[in-house]
């Protein structure tokens, strides 16, 4: 391993600066600035490339146009002008208790790493970017504040993502691709609300819509929650995904209008079929259109016309009359109000 330990200096590492079966660490330097460039000597399955920075106080570092296999900043370094990662290739990116001091900067650019820890990150700076950052494999954040942070192309299509006390607000999600359907997502439904809430602000109201459903999501799994509020929740869901989908619950609204006209004629005996001389079912048409005429009074049970029947009833059968009208027509009531919503959701986006 080669070691770098002097003050108040500028080190220039290129090219061949890490050499086979090497390693290079900055360690107990002061006001330290460092520029890394054009290392490509990565093997995989060798410890080549791999740079550390465990510093107590850096001025900056700069590192691009190179392929490593592990870089970390660790263990109290304090950064009090930038750090600047670009067109960087690399297994491993690491930041681990480290300080971003004010006035300082951090941006990382064009970089495609497999996997990517953060961990106890003090951010006093005066902005953090994430310009066309790809993580293939692995993220994992824990104890990071995103305030005055910019995600600008930032890929965690493939990856699993974890979020451990990492706090949003304040954050800039301009262009951030996430796995599909959020499968490969672990984090606290606080962390949801404030992306959530951070999409809402931005206007991105597609991805707000999304994170307030997963949001909803976690609650219901939530072994805490009360009994009366997970049913809520579990019919929310099954609905309409929590106003995520209009289609769901048309389908459930027509469906059940079937079921209650074919019920209600069932029982009122007007399926007998009259069959003439020659053997032929000759009403079958009338039927037919009887039973989309009765389904349209079903649909919005609470119509003057669904109710300018025999009797002025939902239901014209005695035997379904009453309380089950009642009840469809909560439960019709619901649906549509979920259809009201859903719908509501996708216009404002």
């Amino acid at each position: 391993m080669t070691f770098i330990d002097n003050s108040a200096i500028k080190v220039k590492i290129k090219h061949s600066g890490l050499k086979e079966n090497n390693c290079l660490a900055f360690i107990k330097n002061d006001d330290l600035t460092v520029n890394v460039y054009g290392i490509n000597n990565v093997v995989p399955g060798r410890k080549e490339g791999v740079i550390v920075f465990n510093s107590d106080k850096i001025k900056s570092i700069d590192v691009g146009s190179s392929q490593l296999k592990v870089l970390k900043i660790a263990s109290e370094s304090c950064l009090s002008r930038h750090l600047k990662c670009k067109d960087l290739n690399a297994e491993c990116l690491k930041l681990l208790e480290t300080s971003f001091l004010e006035d300082s900067t951090v941006l990382f650019e064009e970089c495609f790493v497999d996997e990517c820890f953060f961990n106890r990150i003090v951010n006093k700076t005066r902005f953090i970017q994430f310009n066309s950052l790809i993580v293939k494999s692995q993220l994992n954040w824990s104890k990071f504040d995103l305030r005055n942070t910019y995600f600008n192309d930032f890929d965690l299509s493939e990856c699993s993502v974890l979020f451990d006390k990492v706090n949003f607000i304040g954050a800039h999600l301009n262009s951030i691709e996430w796995n599909e359907n959020f499968s490969k997502m672990e984090t606290s439904i606080a962390t949801i609300t404030q992306i959530k809430s951070m999409y809402d602000d931005q206007k991105n109201f597609h991805l707000a819509d999304c994170f307030y459903s997963l949001e909803m999501n976690q609650r219901r799994i939530d072994p805490n929650l009360e009994f009366p509020k997970k049913i809520v929740s579990y019919v929310n869901w099954k609905i309409s995904n929590y106003g995520m989908s209009y289609i769901r619950p048309i389908f459930i609204l027509f469906y059940s209008a079937f079921i209650a006209t074919v019920l209600d004629m069932t029982l009122q005996g007007n399926f007998e079929l009259m069959v003439d001389s020659n053997g032929n079912f000759f009403k079958v048409i009338d039927i037919i259109l009887n039973i989309l005429n009765r389904c349209s009074d079903f649909i919005i049970p609470f119509s003057h016309e669904a109710f300018s029947g025999d009797n002025g009833k939902l239901f014209r059968c005695k035997q379904l009359d009453g309380i089950f009208s009642l009840l469809y027509i909560i439960w019709s009531s619901i649906i549509i109000w979920h259809i009201i919503v859903a719908v509501k959701r996708i216009n404002r986006r």
